[in-house]
């Protein structure tokens, strides 16, 4: 009897593949979903702001503190009392800096824990 059932089975193989019901997957495990980075405010040295610079250059010490001039990249939209850090594409970012005031031309006088560059 199972030499008449395959003998009459006639169906090619494409129409098997439809035929046959597909198998399911077994569902993915529950993925944490990833907390969304916010963008920097720099109202803090932990949530400074990623700026492009040109150029730092230690000035003076003041108390443990280190004055910084900033030479932008490109001028921005920082303002003094905000916290900034330098990010630099071929070595690790500075150290986050206060701005103090925006002197020639855009450069920032910056006050930082360490010396930046």
């Amino acid at each position: 009897m199972l030499t008449v059932l395959l003998a009459g089975c006639t169906a090619t193989p494409n129409e098997e593949a439809v035929a046959a019901p597909a198998a399911v997957p077994a569902p993915a495990p529950p993925v944490a979903s990833p907390a969304v980075a916010s963008p920097a405010t720099g109202r803090d040295e932990r949530d400074s702001l990623a700026i492009d610079c040109a150029r730092a250059i230690a000035s003076r010490q003041e108390d443990d503190r280190t004055i910084v001039y900033i030479t932008l990249a490109e001028p921005g939209s920082v303002r003094p009392g905000q916290w900034v850090h330098c990010a630099h594409k071929d070595r690790p970012p500075s150290p986050p800096c206060e701005v103090l005031d925006i002197v020639d031309g855009g450069m920032l006088e910056a006050r930082c824990n360490q010396a930046a560059s």
